[in-house]
């Protein structure tokens, strides 16, 4: 990944296919844009606007089932 001076995000390397980005900072609301085509040869552009938010906390559990008699 590189930065240009004016905060474009660059991914060179990508495999072409389907992605979703996702882009969190503190004191915003978590962003997330789903679909984004890039294929060979293509520049694939996404525009992301962080609006001010709470932060929300997610926790994911997995665990084997226990059977409780």
């Amino acid at each position: 990944m590189d930065t240009d001076p004016t905060g474009n995000f660059m991914f060179s390397s990508l495999t072409p296919g389907t992605y979703t980005a996702k882009v969190e900072k503190s004191g915003f609301k978590v962003a997330q844009i789903s679909e984004i085509e890039v294929s060979v040869n293509n520049v694939s552009t996404i525009h992301v606007t962080l609006v001010l938010g709470t932060p929300t906390q997610v926790v994911e559990v997995a665990a084997p089932s226990v059977r409780v008699d």
